[in-house]
């Protein structure tokens, strides 16, 4: 499912090292995205050749994980509902 590919994935924050100092940016770790969604990401991780991470691939998995999250929210809420019932 896509929330449990998306579970696996680091959300974090830093600079890249082109950045300037106080440059902040958030971003996901192509290796990470790569075990998952290997589509969205290019390279072969060598210095010549780095991974590189087309963050639009991603989007649609995004879609996919709040899809499933919305549908496990609707079963607890009709679960939570069944309970107050009784």
């Amino acid at each position: 499912s896509g929330l449990e590919k998306v579970a696996t994935l680091s959300a974090v924050t830093g600079r890249y090292k082109f950045d300037e100092v106080g440059v902040s940016r958030s971003f996901l770790f192509a290796d990470e995205v790569k075990e998952v969604l290997p589509e969205a990401v290019s390279g072969d991780g060598t210095e010549d050749n780095p991974l590189e991470l087309r963050y639009t691939e991603v989007i649609p998995l995004l879609v996919s994980a709040l899809h499933d999250a919305k549908d496990r929210i609707e079963a607890l809420e009709a679960e939570v509902a069944a309970l107050k019932s009784n």
